[in-house]
């Protein structure tokens, strides 16, 4: 409410490095304070405009982030030295839920002309579930992103507002409660439920489990990488002449990160309590779903960094097998910020830097 309040000229803001009262601060600036006529002042409080602004934003954030975390995953199948078989058209198509097609498809550009398309007696007929099922997982994300874009597109073009006022409306019946609404003026007021936010908060809560069980498939993903039996490398991806933990401590906060994913993705809309007299007795906390967005594309670049941490390390240690077109382009953005891992250190600014590198790859996927 407070910059709502600043707008009026009330309240405090801080101005040129000092707080000041607001009426000040517009006055220095030139500015004059808004004066709200009737239901202006609530239009500008409104958690609903808000909310909808921020999940636009972390809408067009998640899409970001799920197109970054294709090609981390694509790195990762190259460092497992996993099968494409999974992500192919063929067999894709023969059951072709639309997010898990634009995901297989989206994988398979990120591994143009990778050595995985080669044929090699060291690979699995069947990798374990976390790696085969990820188009699933990730198409399921990207549906639950392009929900909730649709419900936003609806959303912000037109009015939440209660009562909704109707310029120039007429009802043609008899007298009746309808007919009670209309105005001398040839319009009408009629009471709504259209502040209600659900049809956005319910989308922001599947996009949130969406990305919880993507995480999920993310840490289970990196932690096959300890086993040599499945990925006929040094366990935990020591270098060849280290004979120490290399990743193997990193288990454990990656396990805790997916867990924190986990509460994050649990739904909000059932919960609330009756108040203004019991008429506002549910609510769907639609703020608090967008604030567990926000935390969660904050959560998944963290998990996103591990798991590249160890895609980078294994497909090193594959080398000189040839990397996909997009992957490379990764791998090489990695390793000038992060070195190959050849001995015992501390990840902690590894990891961080492996999420700007993150933040900033922009991979030219097909559409």
């Amino acid at each position: 409410m407070g910059p709502a309040l600043a707008m009026i000229g009330e309240w405090q803001v801080d101005y040129k490095g000092q707080r000041m009262p607001a009426a000040e601060a517009l006055a220095d600036a030139g500015l004059t304070p808004v004066r709200p006529v009737g239901k202006d002042f609530l239009s500008i409080i409104s958690s609903n405009a808000l909310t909808a602004g921020q999940a636009a934003l972390l809408s067009h954030d998640a899409g970001l982030y799920l197109e970054r975390q294709i090609v981390v995953f694509a790195l990762a199948l190259e460092g497992f030295n996993g099968n494409v078989a999974p992500f192919l058209a063929e067999t894709t198509e023969i059951r072709p839920f639309p997010g898990m097609v634009e995901a297989a498809t989206q994988i398979r550009a990120a591994l143009q002309d990778s050595y995985l398309w080669q044929n090699s007696d060291t690979r699995g007929l069947q990798d374990p579930l976390s790696y085969r099922t990820m188009a699933y997982v990730m198409g399921s994300a990207i549906e639950a992103n392009s929900a909730l874009q649709d419900a936003l597109t609806i959303q912000i073009n037109h009015s939440d507002d209660n009562p909704a006022v109707l310029a120039e409306h007429s009802y043609d019946g008899e007298s009746s409660q309808v007919a009670s609404y209309q105005v001398t003026d040839g319009g009408a007021i009629y009471p709504t439920a259209n502040f209600d936010l659900l049809p956005v908060a319910d989308k922001v809560e599947a996009l949130n489990l969406a990305l919880a069980r993507m995480t999920r498939s993310m840490v289970m993903q990196t932690i096959r990488y300890e086993n040599p039996a499945l990925t006929k490398l040094s366990r935990f991806l020591a270098a060849d002449d280290n004979q120490g933990l290399a990743f193997g401590a990193l288990q454990v906060p990656m396990s805790a990160l997916a867990i924190e994913a986990r509460q994050l993705s649990l739904p909000v809309s059932l919960d609330g309590l009756g108040t203004s007299a019991g008429i506002e007795d549910v609510a769907s906390n639609g703020p608090l779903a967008v604030a567990n967005l926000e935390k969660m594309i904050e959560l998944g670049y963290r998990i996103s960094s591990m798991q590249l941490l160890h895609a980078a390390q294994a497909a090193d240690l594959r080398a000189p097998a040839q990397l996909g077109e997009m992957t490379s382009q990764l791998h090489d953005a990695y390793r000038q910020k992060v070195p190959f891992v050849d001995e015992d250190r501390a990840f902690t600014e590894d990891l961080a830097q492996g999420v700007e590198v993150l933040e900033n790859f922009q991979p030219a996927l097909v559409n």
